[in-house]
């Protein structure tokens, strides 16, 4: 247990400078407990049923944001940082969300290919939209200083928690998924001393 009245499970992933901090569980009942951030990693629904949760178009997706979005924004400071993915469909409609907490959009991102393959050697990849490290780690070292907090609330393969925990940075990231948090610790115990620059 973890501070409420629900289940969630921390895993040490240990060896690393800074210490990820990676939950299985729903990351609307961790985000209480979580320090506030200077950067906010969000890659989840795209309203294309992309996992077991995502809506299955675009017109779910201020419902499915909305609570999310407004734990960031309690949690926010003038210093933090959204970077936000999603179609552009998605993003056409979760933005007026953004914009009536208060969020500014300052820029678009768009990046490479970089997939970890299931374990069981089918050739086929764990996640479907994972992100290259070199591009999170390019985006947290703009946006944050050493020591600075980063949330990845919808951790997939954990990649923030990944480059963090070589970046000295202090990441708490969530999965609700039970395949993909298992793989995103797999992952963190297999990348000791990334390079990153």
């Amino acid at each position: 247990m973890i501070g409420r009245s629900f289940s969630a499970t921390l895993v040490d992933v240990g060896g690393h400078r800074s210490r990820p901090r990676l939950f299985l569980g729903d990351v609307l009942q961790l985000y209480p407990d979580w320090p506030s951030p200077v950067v906010i990693v969000s890659d989840s629904a795209y309203g294309v049923s992309g996992f077991p949760g995502d809506c299955p178009t675009s017109a779910g997706l201020v419902d499915w944001y909305r609570s999310h979005v407004a734990e960031w924004s309690k949690a926010a400071t003038g210093e933090t940082t959204l970077w936000f993915w999603n179609t552009e469909a998605g993003w056409a409609t979760v933005h007026p969300l953004l914009l009536e907490f208060g969020w500014q959009y300052v820029g678009c991102n768009i990046c490479g290919d970089e997939r970890v393959r299931c374990p069981d050697g089918s050739g086929k990849f764990v996640h479907a939209n994972q992100k290259p490290k070199r591009l999170i780690w390019r985006i947290i070292a703009a946006t944050s200083e050493p020591g600075d907090v980063v949330w990845e609330p919808f951790g997939g393969l954990c990649t923030a928690a990944v480059v963090c925990a070589d970046g000295d940075r202090q990441c708490y990231s969530a999965e609700l998924l039970p395949e993909y948090h298992a793989a995103a610790v797999q992952r963190l115990k297999d990348s000791r001393q990334l390079r990153l620059v």
